[in-house]
Order: structure tokens, then sequence, then C-alpha cells
């Protein structure tokens, strides 16, 4: 059965209530819908516990949910869930200093639920967005940012829309961003 905690995060994703079985059929077409991933309607209700049979879910099962959820990867969603508290080390963390990127380097990040950004490094620590899915920034703002580091929030300080300052902006507040 899945933990508890990934069953909010796949409520709140997907506005289900996965509490029936016939719930369980819509969230498999929302996934197949959103990832072009197909996960069985059978292994869902199994895994929401809806059936008397007990398995242990597959990794490749577990990776679709969590691709659904914006993740890269189960590890790196059971990561984010499994907050190791306040302080740890993270040696697969990357991180992105603004300054040192050369001018037109295009950065890729995605964010949960399921948001992506494609940037153009400009110069120092500004950027233009090229592409925005399911998110607030719109393509053709600049936004102002010193660092990328996966697993925590982008922070921008300033984003520059049609020539006015709309403010700061964090991207991945909740679970921070990845970096591909």
């Amino acid at each position: 059965m899945l933990d508890k905690n990934l069953i909010k995060l796949l409520e709140e994703k997907s506005g289900i209530k996965l509490d029936s079985s016939s719930a369980c059929e819509h969230l498999v077409f929302d996934i197949e819908s959103e990832t072009g991933e197909k996960l069985g309607f059978t292994t869902l209700k199994r895994l929401l516990g809806f059936t008397s049979e007990k398995a242990e879910p597959r990794l490749s099962t577990l990776d679709i949910l969590a691709r659904y959820l914006g993740f890269n990867s189960h590890k790196e969603l059971n990561d984010t869930i499994n907050n190791k508290g306040d302080s740890d080390f993270d040696s697969n963390a990357k991180s992105v200093l603004s300054s040192r990127l050369p001018t037109d380097t295009e950065i890729n990040l995605s964010y949960y639920p399921n948001r992506r950004l494609k940037l153009k490094h400009i110069r120092d620590d500004e950027f233009i967005v090229l592409e925005s899915i399911h998110g607030s920034l719109q393509k053709g703002d600049r936004i102002f940012v010193d660092m990328f580091t996966t697993g925590l929030p982008m922070m921008a300080r300033n984003v520059i829309r049609e020539g006015k300052s709309i403010g700061r902006y964090v991207a991945g507040e909740k679970f921070g961003i990845s970096l591909f």
C-alpha cells in the first residue's frame, strides 16, 4: 500500500479523492494523459488498498507516480516526502551559480506539481523565460536569480514583465526544484 503522504500528493495533484475503486480509474486516465505512461487500473487499486492482494509495488510503477507528481524518480519524491530533518548532507545536490554561467546558457528546471521552466542566461544573474509550463512566469519575463540548487526553491528577487517590475517569485517552495 502507498504511503499516506504520497496518497495526499496524488489527491492534491489530480483533484480526485482516492476513496473508491472508481476514483482509481479516473486517476489512471489522468496519469496517462499527463505523463503518456500507462499504469494498470488493478495495480493502482492494489496500491491504494482496494483489493485483498498484498504485493510490493514495482519501482517502475513508483517512478511513474513520481513523474506524474513532477519529480524525476521515486527516490527523489521519497527523499522529499521523508525529509530527514532540518539538517542533512546532500552529496547529490547540484548547484549552479548564475554569475559563472556563460551568456546564452539555457537552464531547464521542474518543480511540483508538474511545472517546467526553460531559461536563457542573459548576463550576471539575469535570465529570460523561454518557456513556462503550468507556472506563473510567462515567456519573455526577465528574472534575477543568484543560484539554482536541486532540492531547494528557486528564488527570483525580481521579475520584469513588459518593462515593469512585478516583484519577487519563488518556484518550488514546497519541494524545491530539479535541474535537467
